[in-house]
């Protein structure tokens, strides 16, 4: 154990002096970025419902974007922030503890993971794909988790078969879907005013995954120029791409992209999903968003021409060419699946893809999640 864990679970046990605070709940969105994900939909549904909550945010200091007021915040990893969660009645968040994370009895741990409905092969099973420490720290984790939340019959699946769990699976949504199967015209204005997008305008969002070798970014690029216009060839009007590299790419990768009026830098807005929720096309390859995205029965786009690689570096769930969206091996592949869309057909796919999976994404998962939690703390106080 290194020094810096050797007195980060020297306060886990030390700060165990101090009672918990039946009202105070702890919220972290993997490993200290800003506010969105899971979390953030569960934070702003326990506030409306329950006020007097105490909401605390571990995040980095140049992640602080986008918090309300009502939360508050602390340095992700300091002595402060383990100090809430040792006196905190509830843990959310969307990644795995690290092994110097010690939960108390009588604690409440919900774990709402980062991922859904997703083609990428993880935790058990890509076990043979990923480090001995990330093992270990599952099977850290996993133990002290007391309800993992599931939006579909297909988590529910992956997380009894490869995440070394055995507890309880809340399959009622994920919050973080609810603007995508409810529809919010505020975040859509949100997004369009943030980036001074005219009304007139529409916007295709790209957002590739990371790769462990980030030089394929130049041989599996897409020509979003030629995108753009084949859209417009397809839809009408004019457009807009939005680009979101994946946060563990974007230092590789964002210097070798050419931003301008046409195509905007949106790696660093806080919330993915309010990007998925104003947009009107996406394309990406296997990041799981495009399973979000479909709820809202949008187009989508599968763009892999390094799926060899891929499937050799990861592994994949679905066989992509079986999925309710077309997949294309090049940007020639891309224009023809686009310009070959046909809405309604796309529709029935979608449809039948979520009922073959038992997706329960409704608008309403937030509310259920901060029930689940609220009577939990209610149970508490009378007892």
């Amino acid at each position: 154990m290194s020094l810096k864990d050797f007195v980060k679970a020297s306060c886990y046990r030390l700060f165990r002096i101090f009672p918990i605070k039946r009202n105070k709940i702890f919220f972290c969105n993997y490993f200290g970025r800003p506010y969105g994900c899971n979390p953030k939909y569960i934070c702003e549904a326990l506030h409306k419902r329950h006020p007097e909550y105490d909401l605390v945010w571990e995040v980095r200091k140049d992640s602080r974007i986008g918090f309300p007021d009502f939360v508050r915040i602390v340095n992700f990893d300091s002595p402060q922030a383990i100090f809430e969660r040792v006196t905190s009645k509830v843990w959310v968040q969307n990644v795995r503890c690290r092994k110097t994370a010690l939960k108390r009895k009588g604690q409440f741990y919900v774990q709402t993971w980062h991922g859904a409905i997703g083609i990428k092969k993880c935790e058990g099973d890509a076990a043979d794909k990923i480090t001995p420490e990330s093992v270990q720290v599952a099977h850290h984790d996993s133990p002290m988790i007391d309800v993992m939340i599931s939006n579909s019959r297909f988590c529910t699946g992956v997380y009894k078969r490869a995440f070394w769990y055995d507890g309880p699976i809340a399959e009622i949504g994920y919050p973080r879907n609810d603007p995508m199967a409810v529809p919010d015209q505020a975040i859509i204005q949100k997004v369009r005013d943030f980036y001074h997008i005219d009304s007139a305008k529409k916007i295709f969002f790209f957002a590739p995954t990371f790769r462990k070798d980030s030089g394929l970014w130049d041989s599996s690029s897409l020509n979003i120029k030629r995108t753009l216009g084949v859209l417009s060839q397809k839809f009408g009007g004019e457009w807009i791409c939005l680009l979101r590299l994946h946060p563990w790419a974007a230092k590789a990768c964002e210097g070798k992209m050419t931003f301008n009026e046409t195509i905007v830098n949106a790696t660093h807005y806080p919330d993915i999903q309010e990007l998925l929720a104003a947009a009107d096309v996406m394309i990406t390859d296997y990041s799981s968003c495009q399973f979000d995205f479909l709820i809202q029965r949008k187009p989508t786009f599968m763009f892999a021409p390094d799926i060899d690689s891929y499937v050799n570096e990861r592994g994949l769930l679905f066989d992509p060419f079986q999925l309710p969206f077309s997949c294309s091996l090049n940007n020639d592949d891309l224009e023809k699946n686009i310009l070959q869309f046909d809405q309604d057909t796309y529709i029935q796919k979608v449809n039948a893809f979520f009922d073959e999976h038992q997706l329960q994404d409704d608008g309403q998962a937030s509310n259920r999640v901060a029930d689940i939690i609220a009577a939990k703390i209610q149970c508490e106080k009378q007892s």
